[in-house]
């Protein structure tokens, strides 16, 4: 029998990545299968779901300890944490933990729970520097890091890990409640020392874990992702008028919104990449539309594919502006403080809607009166310039679909059921990111 080459196996694994019990069926099919599989099952190894089976759980410490070296196995024994039951006694087959890509703050305060119980009395409340020594020692490979952030959380172990890898790609910083702000001074050190690498920064929770121009020299990253759990940390988005990301493909931010001055300075460094600029949250950043704002999206952000924008008067001539010269964008956002009438949304995207729009999304304050002939007309103008047939995605919040009127909801379901032309997406919560 002719057998797949490796580098159609490898192809075909990437696929089923996330496909665990699909790629464990793998591993006994022939050793060629085999030694081209065990990566994909070991590059974003989950050790919560691995200690939820105790044979399971004793199976893959038995690995990790045996991949140690020799150093390691000497300080963990120096410490009262007798691994020698952990030691496999048949060799392995392959260093399994090279393999690994990802690795979350919780995976590390797992194991290191789980060796303490194994031998003490004591088990620990949290890592501290021996359990990130041992793992830095032995992981050099992870392309994604993911640590909650408080005081306890920033030591130099955590920083050295961070620090010491080959090729990170992500990091997510996760401020926990209590948390004082910029808590992670030691992470956010070791993060711009992984400048040439590291291409997504994700800082989310209840407090930013990081000042961002600790980060300046990370002029590599590509997508930014901003998320916090209200709007009082907006004094942290102050810190990008004063660096620059000249290859950032995505911005998302949310709850807090920069000040509309410093977003328009932050657009302008760069290089005409952006792709993705997804802003949320119950208070916009401005308080009437800026020309330099509309101009500067027109002239920089022409690959545009998702956008938000806000209604704050009644004129929208800078919204038809910005859609002719966006003429790749798929998904646009529009955020209403003031009671505005959805039919006049509805008008401008008649008349100047991309050919690849796809989906539009209201959040805010909408009048829906006299907006349901408005949209049949949109959708029919759209089903015309569409280069396939498709479906237009309407998405609308919680808080916008009040007082929708009983034409519209017939219009609706008509264009729904009847014609799949258009599917609607009640939102009751936004996260920044769109299926």
């Amino acid at each position: 029998m002719e057998l797949l080459p490796a580098d159609c196996l490898r192809e075909i694994f990437k696929v089923l990545q996330d496909d665990t019990s699909a790629l464990y069926s793998c591993l006994f099919v022939n050793r060629l299968w085999c030694e081209n599989v065990v990566e994909f099952l070991w590059r974003n190894w989950d050790i919560h779901k691995s200690l939820d089976d105790q044979e399971k759980s004793r199976t893959i410490l038995e690995i990790l300890v045996t991949c140690l070296p020799e150093s390691s196995k000497s300080l963990l024994l120096n410490n009262n944490i007798d691994v020698s039951s952990f030691i496999s006694r048949r060799p392995l087959l392959f260093h399994y933990v090279r393999y690994i890509q990802s690795l979350s703050f919780r995976n590390i305060l797992l194991l290191g729970i789980t060796l303490y119980e194994s031998g003490n009395d004591e088990m620990p409340s949290q890592p501290d520097n021996r359990d990130e020594k041992l793992k830095h020692q032995i992981c050099r490979n992870l392309e994604h890091i993911s640590v909650e952030c408080h005081e306890e959380f920033d030591n130099l172990g955590l920083a050295v890990l961070i620090e010491c890898q080959r090729n990170l790609k992500k990091v997510e910083l996760v401020g926990v409640y209590g948390s004082r702000f910029y808590s992670g001074f030691n992470l956010a050190q070791s993060v711009a020392k992984q400048a040439n690498s590291v291409r997504h920064l994700l800082l989310k929770g209840e407090t930013p874990c990081i000042p961002l121009n600790i980060i300046s020299p990370c002029i590599n990253i590509q997508i930014l992702d901003l998320h916090f759990e209200h709007d009082r940390v907006i004094n942290i988005f102050d810190d990008l008028e004063s660096i620059s990301f000249p290859n950032l493909r995505i911005l998302r931010a949310g709850k807090g919104f920069p000040r509309l001055h410093i977003l328009e300075s932050f657009i302008e460094k760069i290089n005409g990449c952006l792709e993705e600029l997804v802003i949320y949250g119950e208070r916009p950043p401005i308080t009437e539309p800026r020309l330099e704002f509309n101009q500067i999206l027109t002239r920089n952000c022409r690959k545009l594919r998702i956008l938000t924008l806000w209604c704050m008067t009644l004129n929208l001539q800078y919204v038809k502006e910005i859609l002719i010269a966006c003429g790749d964008l798929e998904i646009l956002s529009i955020h209403s403080s003031i009671e505005y009438e959805a039919r006049r949304v509805f008008e401008v995207l008649k008349d100047s809607a991309p050919a690849k729009l796809s989906r539009l999304r209201l959040e805010g304050r909408w009048i829906w009166e006299n907006s349901a002939t408005s949209l049949v007309e949109f959708l029919e103008s759209w089903k015309n310039i569409r280069f396939q047939p498709s479906v237009f995605y309407l998405q609308v919040s919680e808080k916008a679909a009040e007082n929708m009127s009983t034409e519209l909801d017939e219009i609706i379901e008509k264009y729904s059921y009847e014609m799949g032309l258009l599917h609607m997406v009640w939102e009751y919560e936004f996260s920044g990111y769109f299926d």
